[in-house]
């Protein structure tokens, strides 16, 4: 129930009470041996360090909650925690790692036949690409991918597919698209 709760103050933007329900979640959890929940808190508080823009803490919890994922055979956990870990390397300028890492998460999630995440995987990297000026990449994830989100009913993630595809033609001097 707590962790729960902790879920709820993180949608809400309520990062301080969540991430001290979380840590207090984390350590009940070990010291009842309980791995998955503990590994679960750590990645919702990457999470909320990502959003601060506090990409080293990120980055810790992420590969910790990682390798336990990994450790527990969680697959789609682990490809999550890949993910987050993708995204904090991107934001120190470690572009082979973040594409690794991306490669990396892509291939669980393809494991799981998770295709929106797959989508959310390809979204992430395009974004980032588009950021680091490497336009050609970020127009090769989008490729599809769009769909996705359109058929998933996720009206946000397509709006996003849809504003960084305008933005590839502006760059491209194509403002029609």
């Amino acid at each position: 129930a707590a962790y729960n709760s902790a879920d709820l103050y993180y949608l809400r933007g309520e990062y301080t009470r969540a991430h001290d329900l979380y840590r207090a979640v984390e350590e009940q959890s070990e010291r009842l041996g309980d791995v998955s929940h503990s590994a679960l808190c750590d990645l919702d508080r990457s999470a909320i360090y990502l959003e601060l823009n506090l990409s080293e803490e990120a980055g810790e919890f992420a590969e910790r909650a990682r390798a336990r994922f990994e450790q527990l055979g969680m697959i789609y956990e682990e490809a999550k925690a890949l993910t987050t870990q993708a995204l904090t390397t991107s934001r120190v300028g470690r572009r082979d790692d973040t594409h690794r890492l991306f490669k990396q998460a892509r291939r669980l999630f393809a494991r799981e036949r998770n295709h929106v995440w797959l989508a959310l995987v390809d979204l992430y990297e395009a974004l980032v690409s588009f950021r680091d000026g490497e336009h050609p990449r970020a127009r090769r994830l989008c490729e599809g991918a769009r769909d996705q989100f359109a058929r998933a009913s996720m009206p946000v993630k397509t709006a996003q597919w849809d504003l960084l595809l305008a933005r590839l033609a502006l760059q491209d001097g194509n403002p029609a698209g």
